[in-house]
Order: C-alpha cells, then structure tokens, then sequence
C-alpha cells in the first residue's frame, strides 16, 4: 500500500488503521475526519500529511515513529497533543501549534531528534512528562506566554520550583534533559 484516499464521507480514522503500512508515501484526508485512532500511522513513510480543519482529535501515539514525516500542521480544533502522538519522528524539523491546544501529552515529540525550534501558543496551560525527551536538536521553545509557569514532580503534584521561561534557549535545555521527567504547568 504506497498512496491512500480518504474520501470526505469518512469522519474518523481507526486505531491502527494505518500502521505498519511502511510503504504508504501518500495521503490524503477528507475534509470530514475529525478524530484520527491510536496507532493510526505508526510507521508509516509519508513526508508531510495535511489535516483538514475539522480534526479534534489525534489518538495516542497516531504518528509514531513516522520517520519521513518534516512538518505538520496541527489544526485549530485541536485541544490536545495526546501522549507520543509523535514520538520517534526522526526528520520532523516544523510543528505548528495552535491557539487551541491547551496541553501536550507525555512523550508527545520524543525523539524528534530534527525539531530544532518550537513556539508554545498562549493557551498551553501543561507540559506533561518527557514532552520534548531526546529531542537532542532542539535549541528553542519560545513561550507566547511567559508568566506564571512552574515545574511539578512527575506525579504533576509537589512544586519543585517556579520556571523562568523568558529564555528559549535556556528552556530548551531544561525541557530536553534537567527536568524532562517533570511537569510543567501553567498558573
């Protein structure tokens, strides 16, 4: 399987529906999926995939390991970049985060060992666990929003310490190793 249409009467794309299709290059989605199913297109070898507006929801793991994938848009319906939606994608170098999502997931980009640069919109309130987790080219996170946030055990209970934020290098840093099994919050 190398090329797949989803015609626009589809409005959800099931768990593993896709996965180990590592030959699938290209696809296309219709314009009425709004939910994509854990493991959806683990391993699959497309290099960019566009998600149509009416997208809400990406399961767990979705695009694991889909080492060819460079860039993905994340549509503003999204609220949450569920845990290792992106895990192990090696080449990703671009992520758009909108203004929906609120909180990324545990392991959400791990191992996108390409991202170099990411900017977390005003309405991310949570950085789970190992969010950005040997993300070893990853030099920047800049904040839209840098008051008021705070790193909290893995528990995401006990405050260790309030975060400053302020520098996107610096952050980076303290996201891909220091404190990469903690919780970041947002006040």
């Amino acid at each position: 399987l190398t090329s797949v249409t989803i015609p626009d009467s589809v409005t959800t794309i099931g768990d593993w529906a896709f996965s180990l299709c590592v030959r699938l290059g290209d696809i296309t989605i219709g314009s009425r999926v709004s939910s994509i199913g854990e493991y959806a297109f683990r391993w699959c070898s497309f290099n960019s995939i566009t998600l149509p507006d009416s997208m809400t929801t990406i399961g767990t793991s979705a695009f694991r390991e889909c080492t060819n994938l460079t860039s993905i848009i994340i549509p503003n319906s999204v609220t949450t970049i569920e845990p290792y939606a992106f895990t192990g994608c090696t080449s990703l170098t671009s992520v758009v985060i909108p203004n929906s999502v609120t909180s990324i997931g545990e392991y959400a980009f791990c191992g996108c060992t390409s991202l170099a640069s990411i900017t977390l919109p005003k309405s991310v309130t949570a950085i789970c666990s190992r969010a950005f987790y040997e993300c070893d080219g990853l030099k920047n996170v800049v904040f839209e929003d840098i008051a008021g946030w705070y790193i909290a055990d893995y528990r995401g209970y006990t405050i260790v310490q309030d975060a400053d934020v302020s520098n996107s290098a610096a952050v980076a840093k303290l996201l891909v190793n220091k404190y990469n099994y903690e919780y970041w919050y947002k006040k």
